[in-house]
């Protein structure tokens, strides 16, 4: 990737623990967004799937998808790229970004159920089974609880959304059943309880997705054109230039002189996070006025 990632990011969201409203002191900083790049990367032989790295936050766990792959791994229904589209922390909006978000009917279909299920599976097979992809932490939590707490809740979060957006075409993020999420994750439910659970919302989602009338698949063409437009404003538009950074720089703090007044929300400076923008104390404006 030889291009800047300020240029080209059109949208970020602080994503997992923080969208789903689960964090504590342990908890480490998802930012996910969406890239467009240089016209080069549409035009030519260079290739740019997502970036891993940001260099202005260092300590967070970052990726950046590329418009194209963004887009084919929302029709496919994956968990974690839907939760973008519905994160309450939007930290950075280019006036693209409003065009990917309105995307999100388009993206429903019964693709969802196979990788929610597929999501929660994985996880059930290593709740309690400590392996190379359990990591220390999880190891620690199965020494502590007999199995991987953090695991389970995300077994039930999954899956409750799942259900959610078969019920209701939406996802609510933070979570409704987050002191339920909170239990699971701090160890207050036997392994047994979790297990019962988790097949009684699997039942639920296969019973769902008979009665659903969601297509089987996304529109394929229609995303496809949209996306094309979408990248042409951005490409061809002046307001390609533009540069959002709505919050302190991890590596400098500096605020003022990365983002244009006209593009700050309001006249205050505020944070409570250096990865999180909260509504603002004085007048309460929030990422939504941008």
């Amino acid at each position: 990737m030889n291009f800047s990632i300020r240029d080209h990011l059109v949208l970020q969201v602080a994503a997992g623990s923080h969208a789903y409203g689960t964090t504590d002191e342990n908890s480490d900083t998802d930012l996910r967004g969406v890239m467009i790049p240089p016209e080069e990367y549409f035009t030519g032989l260079q290739r740019f799937d997502q970036c891993k790295s940001d260099p202005d936050y260092p300590k967070a766990d970052i990726c950046y998808y590329d418009i194209r792959k963004f887009f084919q791994l929302a029709m496919k229904g994956n968990p974690n790229i839907l939760e973008i589209f519905r994160s309450p922390h939007r930290t950075i909006m280019l006036p693209y970004a409003r065009d990917i978000l309105n995307m999100w009917p388009h993206m429903l279909s019964k693709q969802i159920v196979k990788s929610h299920l597929g999501m929660a599976t994985g996880h059930l097979k290593k709740m309690n089974h400590p392996g190379r992809k359990c990591g220390t932490k999880g190891k620690r939590l199965i020494e502590l609880y007999g199995y991987n707490t953090k695991d389970a809740m995300h077994i039930i979060r999954v899956l409750g959304q799942c259900v959610e957006i078969l019920e209701t075409g939406e996802l609510t993020l933070p979570r409704p059943n987050l002191v339920v999420l909170l239990e699971i994750k701090n160890g207050k439910w036997p392994i047994g309880e979790v297990q019962e659970t988790a097949q009684v919302l699997i039942n639920d989602v296969k019973r769902l997705e008979e009665r659903s009338d969601l297509p089987k698949s996304a529109d394929f063409n229609l995303v496809s054109k949209e996306v094309k437009e979408i990248v042409r404003s951005f490409l061809y538009s002046p307001a390609s230039s533009i540069e959002i950074l709505p919050f302190p720089c991890e590596a400098t703090g500096n605020h003022e002189e990365r983002v244009p007044r006209h593009l700050q929300r309001c006249e205050h400076v505020w944070h409570d996070n250096p990865a999180l923008i909260s509504p603002c104390p004085e007048c309460g404006a929030g990422a939504d006025d941008l």
